[in-house]
C-alpha cells in the first residue's frame, strides 16, 4: 500500500510492503512505478486504468 501526502511525497505501509516484496530494492522499484505511473496520469487526464497498466 501507499499513498501520497499533502507534500507529494510518496508514503507507504513499510512492514507491510516488505511482507510482500522482501527488500528495500523492491519497494523502491514498486514505489516508483507509482509515482510514474501517477505522474503519467496526471499528465494525462483522459487516460483509462487499462492503458494505463498496460503502458507500465
Amino acid at each position: 500500500f501507499a499513498y501520497l501526502d499533502n507534500s507529494g511525497d510518496l508514503q507507504g505501509i513499510y512492514e507491510y510492503n516488505l511482507s510482500l516484496y522482501k527488500t528495500p530494492e523492491l519497494i523502491e522499484k514498486v514505489h516508483q512505478y507509482l509515482l510514474d505511473s501517477l505522474d503519467y496520469a496526471v499528465k494525462h487526464p483522459d487516460v483509462t486504468l487499462r492503458e494505463l497498466m498496460e503502458r507500465f
